[in-house]
């Protein structure tokens, strides 16, 4: 009840922001021919995003893309024609000041179309959005997780078009739009973007944790961004001991700092088998080791979007909370995604048992069975 109390509050507050924000930027009319496309999500859903930098000769308009600054490092090696622009979205909901420089900032660019690319909108994209300036405004999905219907509904009005419901995949939602824009046959990929610079710091990396020039190794990512969403820890460990005890292939462990003493419990199974790079490497960096290894295996991460992007051999336990609304896209012969089959699919994860079995009967063996196919050759 307090919890219900607390949103219906914030929903009410973040309104009469709104209300205060709109009497200060009217609408306009710009001249300018950009478009501005706003993306302040985690990293799987701005590798997704790489389907509009794929197709980026066919826009003659001058584009820009807005950010999650924490995750502007996905973007480190790219040199194309987009220009990419990060903000810090914690600081935009908490301080009206940095608030109001970034709305002037994004009107002075004179954005004649502005697209609100989130799967999931929110109080601070919506704003980004409507108070642009831009000409058109555009949002791609119907969906506002954190707030009250009596809010969409206000909201969703200043939006000129809203392109899908949350029934339809991302990555189509994607596509969908670039056809929308006036592209006639879209370049149907995802990519990750990485230089031989990085190559050169990877290789530094390799070196000092231990790696050997020839060696051959497999790249284990053990946790989502959140816990529950993760495949058991324990399934690790069998699976890792299972590669190891049949393959002359190390493993490598990816994660970042939140899981690093639990990733470290893993590494210690075999100290000559299993090194723990969770935490100690860039995002970049990050993508650098999966391109170098002969197969990732995950949960459904962002990680594992990399590793789709950069055509590794994937293997991504991902259950069935948020089934097809990211996961699976756009497969190919060389990706499988694992889960036990249930009717309550597509529960956003908000599951009805104590852990979620869509996950957690997912067995080892059906994983390293995946494994076997892969290292042998049985799937190219």
């Amino acid at each position: 009840m307090l919890r219900k109390i607390k949103i219906f509050i914030n929903n009410i507050a973040a309104l009469i922001v709104f209300r205060v924000l709109k009497f200060i930027f009217p609408k306009k009319s710009n001249k300018g021919e950009g478009i501005l496309f706003i993306l302040l999500a985690p990293i799987g859903d701005q590798v997704i995003s790489t389907i509009i930098f794929q197709n980026e000769s066919f826009f003659t308009e001058k584009i820009y893309f807005l950010v999650e600054r924490k995750y502007n490092g996905v973007w480190e090696d790219y040199l194309g024609k987009i220009n990419i622009i990060s903000l810090n979205s914690k600081l935009y909901k908490w301080l009206l000041p940095y608030r109001i420089i970034w709305i002037y900032r994004i009107r002075n660019l004179k954005i004649q179309k502005t697209i609100n690319l989130n799967d999931n909108k929110s109080t601070v994209t919506d704003e980004l959005s409507i108070f642009s300036g831009a000409n058109e405004i555009i949002a791609l999905s119907y969906e506002s997780e954190k707030l009250q219907k009596f809010h969409k509904k206000f909201i969703n009005k200043y939006y000129d078009m809203i392109l899908f419901n949350n029934d339809v995949n991302q990555f189509e939602k994607l596509f969908g739009l670039l056809k929308k824009l006036g592209l006639q046959n879209p370049i149907r990929e995802t990519r990750f973007y990485l230089n031989w610079n990085t190559f050169d710091k990877v290789e530094e990396l390799l070196k000092k944790s231990g790696t050997q020039k020839n060696d051959r190794f497999i790249t284990i990512a053990p946790f989502a961004s959140k816990r529950f969403r993760s495949w058991p820890l324990q399934n690790f460990k069998k699976l890792i001991v299972q590669i190891i005890e049949s393959a002359n292939y190390k493993i490598l462990l990816l994660g970042d700092n939140q899981f690093a003493d639990e990733i470290d419990e893993i590494s210690r199974i075999n100290i000559n088998s299993i090194i723990n790079l969770a935490g100690k490497t860039s995002i970049v960096e990050c993508a650098g080791i999966i391109k170098l290894s002969k197969i990732f295996i995950g949960n459904d991460s962002g990680l594992a979007h990399i590793a789709k992007a950069l055509n590794i051999s994937l293997i991504a336990i991902i259950g069935g909370g948020m089934y097809n609304r990211f996961f699976p896209y756009n497969m190919k012969k060389n990706e499988h995604y694992l889960y036990e089959k249930m009717n309550c699919f597509g529960c956003e994860w908000k599951c009805i048992y104590k852990n979620p079995r869509c996950l957690t009967e997912v067995k080892v063996e059906k994983v390293f069975k995946q494994v076997q196919n892969h290292l042998d050759g049985t799937i190219k």
